[in-house]
């Protein structure tokens, strides 16, 4: 059994339905696997089998706590507020169960006459000296926190009833303190119920936010529990009914449509479609500055829609249509009611009768005006492109004149740049020629100077016997040194 119901907490139904069968086939009056079987029925949508199998546990067992218990959130889900209530009440009536089936009992019948209570239902109460149904259920939450100080499924409770009874700021910090401490449905479901009183505080951008985490958080658990599917589509209506009332139509469109592949049949989901594809196309026709392309899409929004208001036209008993998957909640989570206050927009299980053929007109008149402004729109285009074209071949003749301008002052930059080459390298050469004279000049009196020196050299090694050849060494000397000294050394030379 243990095998069967981890089976189940994952999701894998076959093999849990497998133990199951397998358990109450060896023991016939096991009821816990009946009650088993009644869950993974439950879970694939089959409700039919699953009361059968229920009904199964309590002819076996009476007493059984569990198959009671279940049975009534049978009947709460499917709206049948009077017989799930019955089923509670015997658990709480015949003390079939231990404390916790008993808190669930109670929070349940709770939520039952949150879901049922109404304002002339507590005007009656009043009147017939009986407490409303929102204190009575205030009473049930409080009775279970006396108890179990820690539960949330309570402390939500009580929060929707300060909710319902106008205690908004009271019921926010009951809400807070649940999402702070709870860290599974309990904090997705009151982080939904914050975002239901946002759009009653007219902050719709802040409760998308809220809502967009919530269903985060439910498509995640989906994958893994199929009986999850509900609770992903309600969120996915309320996300997109925040989004139309922050005019985010886009958004809208786009959460509408997955909500549709989930639910094709959703007749009111269809009519909130073509509710947001009209608001769209009117913001886009109002809007004076709106390019040709956007005006266009608008009047294919607008025809779209105009064929979608028909057909939900023609649906009959749109009061009738599936049950309120956010009353589910309601009866099975203690969630707020999700706010409508728009009287345009349908509720989950209700589109208002007399709008979709007022719409359908609505779309009709929308379409000329869309059509004409858009064709001035093309109008105008037109004269834009020629305008654009001729500014355009301008622009490309200035460019070419610009570029012949740069080539020629590049030419001419090229031919001062060789003027001025020539000149450096004239300069250069003068300046080569005076080193290389400078430099024969140098030499030439380096030479000079060697002879002179030899010559001293040459007097000083000559001693008195060659006095005779002083003379001559003296005429060399002379002519060596320069013309008017010449004579001088040369007489000197020849008395000495």
């Amino acid at each position: 059994y243990n095998l069967a119901r981890l089976h189940e907490l994952a999701g894998e139904l076959d093999k849990a339905e497998a133990e199951h069968r397998a358990i109450a086939l060896e023991h016939p009056t096991y009821c816990d696997s009946v009650v088993g079987l009644a869950r993974c029925a439950l879970a694939r949508g089959r409700r039919g089998e699953a009361e059968a199998r229920l009904w199964q546990a309590i002819s076996l067992n009476p007493q059984h706590a569990d198959a009671r218990c279940l049975l009534g959130r049978l009947h709460a889900d499917a709206r049948e507020w009077h017989r799930a209530k019955q089923a509670f009440d015997s658990v709480l009536r015949e003390g079939l169960a231990e404390d916790r089936r008993d808190s669930f009992a109670m929070i349940s019948v709770g939520n039952i006459f949150v879901a049922t209570a109404g304002r002339a239902e507590e005007e009656e109460a009043r009147r017939n000296g009986k407490p409303p149904k929102l204190e009575r259920a205030l009473e049930l939450f409080t009775r279970v926190l006396e108890r179990e100080p820690a539960n949330l499924y309570a402390a939500q409770g009580v929060g929707v009833v300060l909710a319902e009874r106008g205690y908004m700021h009271e019921a926010k910090e009951v809400f807070s303190l649940v999402q702070e401490a709870g860290g599974g449905s309990e904090a997705g479901v009151a982080t939904a119920n914050l975002a239901h009183m946002l759009v009653l505080e007219q902050r719709p951008v802040l409760a998308a936010k809220l809502y967009a985490n919530c269903l985060a958080r439910a498509e995640a658990a989906a994958h893994s529990s199929p009986s999850a599917s509900d609770a992903v589509h309600t969120l996915r209506l309320q996300l997109a009914h925040a989004q139309y009332r922050a005019s985010q139509f886009k958004e809208c469109r786009r959460t509408l449509g997955r909500a549709l592949h989930s639910q094709p049949a959703h007749a009111p989901s269809w009519y909130n479609t073509a509710l947001a594809l009209y608001r769209a196309a009117g913001a886009t026709s109002r809007d004076e500055r709106a390019p040709a392309d956007a005006l266009r899409a608008a009047s294919i929004e607008v025809e779209l829609s105009a064929k979608l208001f028909s057909k939900v036209s023609q649906v009959k008993k749109l009061s009738d249509i599936a049950a309120a998957a956010a009353e589910k909640a309601a009866a099975a989570g203690t969630s707020l009611p999700a706010p409508t206050q728009h009287p345009e927009w349908a509720d989950v299980d209700l589109i208002p009768a007399s709008h979709p053929k007022a719409y359908a007109a609505k779309c009709t008149e929308l379409r000329a005006p869309l059509r004409e402004r858009y064709n001035d729109a093309q109008a105008r285009r037109s004269d834009e492109d020629v305008r654009a074209a001729q500014i355009a071949a301008d622009l490309e003749k200035a460019a070419q004149q610009a570029s012949r301008d740069a080539q020629d002052a590049e030419a001419a930059s090229a031919i001062d740049e060789e003027e001025a080459a020539a000149r450096l390298a004239e300069q250069r050469a003068r300046q080569a020629q005076f080193l290389e004279r400078w430099n024969e000049e140098k030499e030439a009196e380096r030479q000079r100077a060697e002879a002179r020196e030899a010559a001293k050299r040459a007097r000083a090694e000559a001693g008195p016997d060659d006095a005779e050849y002083a003379g001559a060494d003296g005429e060399d000397e002379a002519q060596a040194g320069g013309g008017g000294k010449k004579g001088k050394k040369g007489k000197k030379g020849k008395k000495g």
